[in-house]
């Protein structure tokens, strides 16, 4: 950041869709700074940390959770969460 820019100012406004990030500027956040309930398949990628290829690899294995709406696959973080603590601890009964 150069000494003459100012930091950006960040405010939180609510979608239908759940807490969206936005910059008062029109930048667009990083989709993992705020996880919403659904996401889109890059939204997941950058959620685990993963590129979106490994994310449709896990989606051939069956290894992730996703449902589609029209040809996009869509994630619930929680089912993803669920998922990824039910593969560490495999002797843990679900809730």
């Amino acid at each position: 950041m150069r000494s003459t820019e100012k930091p950006a100012v960040w405010y939180v406004s609510l979608q239908s869709k759940g807490i969206q990030m936005k910059r008062k500027d029109g930048a667009k956040t990083p989709p993992h700074t705020r996880p919403a309930k659904v996401m889109t398949l890059r939204e997941v990628g950058a959620y685990l940390r993963v590129h979106p290829s490994t994310v449709y690899r896990l989606l051939k294995h069956k290894q992730i959770p996703a449902f589609h709406i029209g040809s996009d696959w869509r994630f619930n973080i929680e089912a993803i969460d669920r998922s990824r603590l039910q593969r560490t601890n495999p002797h843990r009964a679900p809730k």
